[in-house]
């Protein structure tokens, strides 16, 4: 048996709501409140899924990993 590392990457989606003067002031405003995790995406509606598998096989030369698959 070997042991794999399996990497996952997950797309999700959320809205929020902003009061501001512009749409730059919108954007600053909410890249804060993300920072400040005022707003915090929850697993929910996830848009885009795919995972990886790595080895240590890179070492001898051979495949060392799968690539990006959808799941």
């Amino acid at each position: 048996m070997k042991k794999y590392k399996i990497v996952i990457e997950e797309t999700l989606i959320d809205t929020f709501e902003v009061l501001a003067g512009s749409i730059d002031e919108a954007r600053k405003v909410a890249i804060q409140k993300y920072k400040d995790s005022e707003f915090v995406l929850e697993p929910g509606e996830c848009q885009h899924r795919q995972l990886m598998v790595l080895s240590d096989e890179n070492k001898t030369g051979n495949e060392a990993e799968t690539g990006w698959v959808e799941f």
